[in-house]
């Protein structure tokens, strides 16, 4: 298995990136910080991804570049400025939702996180992936009974599609979180003597994120960047 950051590093990694969105520094604080993240996509051989990030970045700094910003283009440059320090935040965030459950509930457990915590975010984690495929099944029904086939029945009819949508995805969001819980529980999620058969420890890779990110806070806390 390919594995970049640890699930604490990535931790850090979101909170100084949504600290940094708030406070909309500089281009070079916010490359610094895709620069150092990408670093886990590279260790994770995730190279489609990461050009994807990097392509969008760097579109943006050369258009912000050619001052192309809220009072020339307003929209545009809201766009661009915005997707500069929100992406980030993005990015670091699909990286920790796509991490497996057992690590992340693993890892958490080193900072002493409190056991029904940790129930409910094993939960959390694996109810929201199944809503959108009980939505498509629950549209595949519609289908195969006739109803809502073309898109303007939608429009047409809008409270009687949410009616037939929300309803049965309730009923079955509710079965769902009591299966998982149930399954959750068997696993000894909430068990005060869980073990695993893997141990998660911090690396190499993690102590040069954690040393590059306390470099970038030392350099803004200084005003370099």
């Amino acid at each position: 298995m390919n594995r970049g950051y640890d699930v604490r590093t990535k931790l850090l990694f979101l909170l100084l990136a949504n600290y940094y969105a708030l406070v909309t520094p500089g281009i070079g604080v916010i490359w610094v910080l895709i620069l150092l993240f990408s670093l886990d996509f590279i260790w994770r051989h995730e190279y489609v991804r990461l050009a994807s990030y990097l392509i969008f970045f760097g579109l943006a700094t050369a258009c912000l570049s050619l001052n192309i910003d809220e009072a020339s283009h307003p929209y545009l440059g809201f766009f661009l400025l915005g997707g500069l320090t929100i992406m980030p935040c993005f990015m670091v965030g699909l990286s920790i939702l796509r991490t497996p459950i057992h690590e992340f509930i693993q890892t958490l457990r080193k900072w002493r996180v409190p056991e029904s915590i940790l129930l409910v975010l094993a939960v959390a984690m694996r109810f929201l992936p199944t809503v959108t495929e009980s939505y498509l099944n629950i549209r595949a029904a519609l289908k195969l009974r006739g109803e809502f086939v073309s898109w303007y029945q939608y429009l047409l009819h809008p409270l009687a599609y949410f009616e037939k949508i929300l309803v049965p995805l309730l009923l079955n969001a509710t079965r769902l979180g009591q299966d998982l819980t149930i399954a959750a529980l068997t696993k000894a999620v909430g068990s005060h003597h869980k073990t695993s058969y893997r141990n998660y420890v911090f690396t190499g890779k993690d102590y040069l994120g954690w040393f590059g990110l306390g470099g970038l806070v030392l350099f803004t806390l200084g005003g370099f960047l």
